[in-house]
């Protein structure tokens, strides 16, 4: 009788351990299985936005070399970049010399541009229009920029942004 206690007492624990063990093996197989699902929901591959943004890369790059040659004070920069009645031709006429003292007047006061992102691009060959967000050295609230494009010789050139706070 004690045997028959003894083994009726060790089969119930025997049979939860099983159990135990049976439920941790279903629980791992779900984590699996939902880490593979959302690996292969965000694992990068050939999306429709990748190829838009690879077809717009070269817009994209003129609107950060325009922004970075504005924080640079590179004038000859600015005017390959820009379209020549860009500004009513500012870049083309203005005098190197005072577009250099203007730049360290801006740099002095902090206000000069930093760009902090490209957002949609819209290409519609030869022009094409990219937002984007931008702020000032010295007043990190973000701006909105709209710039027109154009391609001309082969590249991209910044014709007109248009300028709106963002909200």
């Amino acid at each position: 009788m004690s045997e028959a206690g003894q083994g009726g007492g060790t089969e119930p624990r025997l049979k939860k351990t099983k159990t135990l063990w049976a439920a941790s093996a279903a629980s791992a197989a779900v984590a699996l299985l939902v880490v593979c699902g959302f690996a292969l929901h965000v694992r990068p591959g050939p999306r429709h936005a990748e190829a838009k943004r690879t077809a717009d890369a070269p817009v994209r790059d003129a609107v950060a070399a325009y922004v970075a040659a504005l924080a640079d004070g590179d004038l000859p920069k600015l005017r390959e970049l820009t379209c020549s009645g860009y500004h009513d031709g500012f870049f083309s006429t203005v005098d190197p010399e005072q577009y250099r003292l203007a730049h360290q007047d801006e740099t002095a006061a902090g206000d000069i541009l930093q760009l902090d992102s490209v957002g949609a691009v819209t290409l519609t060959p030869p022009t094409a229009q990219a937002e984007a967000i931008a702020h000032f050295q010295s007043d990190p609230r973000p701006r909105r920029l709209l710039f027109s494009l154009r391609q001309s010789g082969g590249r991209w050139q910044i014709c007109e942004p248009e300028d709106q706070h963002a909200r």
